[in-house]
């Protein structure tokens, strides 16, 4: 059985996420529903825009736009690879919202490349339930105050808790992430007989919180 063009459309359009498929020459083809959804702009609105030149479609988290290197769409049409990646959108309505992207080239029925297609996903609910995860490690496992291992997260190591050594790894990061109360620990530790520098630590987690451990409840004796 020969499935029609529309055929192919109209299935496109049952999809939840963002669809649109450029010619050769980067001009948007094709805008999907689920497109329309999540940026506001109409299949009318959009069909002979710039795929990769759109202000809209590819901006990092500071909303501006992606340069050649960076661009998923533009180095897909470049040299036909598909690729995945974690960037921003532009709504309609002026709003930020990060997605996740896949590009992939598109051929005709001889084979011929002859554009490529791109598939985008809002990925806020992700993004914060990501946020959420790090807060609930940072209150769980770092003083409050000082943004330092806290008794619970020293008891992990005592534990022999490297079951989740990744979430320990990014604890320990985290507390030497810039924090104004660290400073104060780190100027101490590269003081004479102050120890090593807080921004050391974070390879070895279960070693360096042991050590920290020792040192002292904040971690400095």
């Amino acid at each position: 059985m020969r499935l029609s063009e529309k055929f192919y459309r109209d299935l496109l359009d049952t999809m939840q996420e963002g669809v649109f498929i450029v010619a050769a020459d980067g001009l948007i083809e094709y805008w999907s529903r689920g497109a329309e959804t999540i940026s506001g702009y109409s299949s009318a609105e959009m069909r002979g825009r710039h795929g990769c030149e759109e202000g809209n479609l590819h901006l990092d988290e500071a909303g501006s736009p992606l340069g050649d290197e960076d661009c998923p769409l533009t180095r897909t049409l470049a040299d036909g690879l598909a690729r995945s990646a974690d960037i921003h959108q532009r709504r309609r309505d002026g709003s930020l919202v990060p997605v996740q992207v896949r590009t992939g080239p598109v051929h005709d029925e001889e084979g011929n490349r002859v554009g490529a297609a791109e598939l985008f996903a809002d990925d806020t609910t992700r993004k914060e339930i990501l946020g959420l995860i790090t807060e609930v490690e940072d209150l769980a496992l770092l003083d409050p105050l000082t943004a330092l291992p806290n008794r619970v997260l020293l008891g992990l190591v005592d534990a022999g808790a490297h079951a989740q050594p990744q979430a320990l790894q990014r604890a320990v990061r985290r507390a030497a992430g810039g924090h104004r109360p660290l400073q104060e620990c780190q100027r101490r530790a590269r003081a004479p007989g102050g120890g090593r520098d807080v921004e050391g630590y974070g390879a070895d987690p279960g070693r360096e919180l042991a050590q920290l451990r020792r040192r002292g409840p904040l971690g400095w004796g």
